[in-house]
């Protein structure tokens, strides 16, 4: 046979820490009050928890947005992670297109970990435009990061059958963009910031063993 070589370019161990598997959203769940449920790839421990501040970077705007405006999103991404004025002070969820943390910002969002360190959820969509379909990355360039701060990465893929993001749940609730960062007013139509109160508790499900994630309206 011929001879060959296998040349590693990174090595790293993925050993993310325990948790209990999740529970499945009620059977019955109204299909408008689900944000989205995918079989996805979920990197770190299984957990069922509220989310109080959704961050979200709608797809088909951003697809088209000029590369010097997604540097300037991305700023305003990281003031909005960093943010705890009361009376919030709980779980945030970040969600948008491409990779967290890319230094091609035609792939994703090119925030540093720093400025999103303070989230709770990550999740990313592969998704950009109909003709770029960025590959997963799960964060993998701040792997050990996510993990010392127990930081749940997930991945969504709308190529799957399963996949469903419900962008209308986020569009009927007020954006408090421009009250929290007038400066960022501008992006309005592609970055929203939404709360959701204990009367209508917003509740994440992630299943590391079996790779699936969801999150719906509780109560």
């Amino acid at each position: 046979p011929k001879d060959y070589k296998i040349n590693l370019l990174q090595c790293r161990p993925f050993q993310p820490k325990g948790g209990l598997p999740a529970q499945d959203p009620p059977p019955d769940l109204p299909r408008d009050r689900l944000l989205f449920r995918s079989r996805a790839a979920v990197m770190g421990r299984s957990r069922c928890d509220r989310v109080h501040r959704v961050i979200y970077i709608r797809l088909e705007p951003y697809g088209v947005m000029p590369i010097s405006d997604r540097y300037s999103l991305a700023r305003a991404v990281g003031q909005l992670a960093r943010r705890r004025e009361p009376p919030f002070a709980g779980n945030t969820l970040l969600l948008g297109p491409g990779r967290w943390g890319t230094t091609t910002p035609s792939l994703g969002v090119p925030v540093s970990f720093a400025e999103i360190s303070g989230v709770t959820m990550l999740g990313e969509i592969a998704a950009m435009r109909d003709d770029l379909i960025p590959e997963i990355s799960l964060g993998t360039h701040f792997f050990s990061n996510l993990v010392e701060l127990d930081i749940l990465y997930f991945a969504l893929d709308p190529r799957k059958d399963d996949y469903f993001l419900n962008e209308d749940l986020l569009s009927a609730r007020d954006n408090l963009l421009s009250g929290l960062l007038p400066s960022a007013a501008r992006f309005a139509d592609t970055l929203r910031v939404v709360d959701f109160p204990d009367s209508e508790p917003l509740i994440f499900n992630a299943d590391a063993i079996e790779q699936k994630v969801a999150c719906y309206i509780g109560g």
